[in-house]
This record gives C-alpha cells, sequence and structure tokens, in this order.
C-alpha cells in the first residue's frame, strides 16, 4: 500500500498540499560519495514537504530530499491549466 494511502484510511489524514522546489547546488562529500561525483560538482536537489490536515489542523507530515547527477537527467515539466 502507499504511505497517502495509509495517512488517509488509517489515521485519518487527508494530504492537502506539496511545496516543491527544484534548485541547482554544489555536491557536497556525502553525495558526491553516494553519486560517484568529484567535489563541487552542480547537482540538482529536488526536495518537497507534503501536509495533511491532523485533527483539523494542517501540518508538515512528510519531507524528503532528492539529488540527481546533472550528467544523467533531464527534467520536462507540463503544466496544464
Amino acid at each position: 500500500d502507499s504511505l497517502y494511502h495509509i495517512l488517509e484510511n488509517e489515521y485519518d489524514t487527508k494530504i492537502v498540499r506539496a511545496k516543491r522546489s527544484i534548485e541547482a547546488v554544489s555536491a557536497h562529500d556525502e553525495i558526491c560519495e553516494y553519486l560517484e561525483l568529484d567535489e563541487h560538482i552542480p547537482v540538482i536537489l529536488f526536495s518537497c514537504t507534503t501536509y495533511g490536515m491532523v485533527q483539523g489542523r494542517e501540518v508538515p507530515i512528510e519531507y524528503f530530499e532528492c539529488y540527481y547527477r546533472t550528467d544523467h537527467y533531464k527534467f520536462y515539466i507540463d503544466q496544464v491549466n
């Protein structure tokens, strides 16, 4: 089962929104090691905070960061109104 499905059905937490960002940053030691990069190579940092309604209050329920090598990934954004 998905995390969101469990939160909604077992913990009565309604997912209401997410705040996401994408930015170029210099890779630090630990990220360089994981991604097999030289120090200070630019990487893409994708971060997200997901908010849910818990007992009538909007609270953050999930946060994550993902780093992507700039030489291996390309991102596309489709916006629909």
